[in-house]
């Protein structure tokens, strides 16, 4: 009997993302995410396997965005330990 469909499963949808790189990105994590519910036994472990390639994805989708540019925030700061909570 197949494993019942994750609910997880929804968020390795690409087809509302733009064609070009952000869908080529994540339509191959939909691609493991499938083949990982479909061939692996359902439980905690393929939970976290799922869980954590879904904060993958998301990581790679924001970096096929682009990586900061000089003016953003991020780049401006060299001294981490200056920044404050807010800041």
């Amino acid at each position: 009997m197949a494993n019942p469909r994750p609910p997880i499963m929804a968020y390795f949808q690409f087809t509302h993302l733009p064609a070009g790189p952000l869908q080529e990105v994540s339509c191959r994590f939909s691609k493991l995410a499938y083949e990982l519910y479909t061939t692996l036994p359902a439980g905690p472990e393929l939970s976290v396997a799922l869980r954590k390639l879904l904060e993958s994805k998301d990581a790679a989708v924001r970096a096929a965005l682009g990586a900061p540019t000089s003016g953003d925030f991020v780049a401006e700061h060299t001294n981490w330990d200056m920044i404050g909570p807010g800041e």
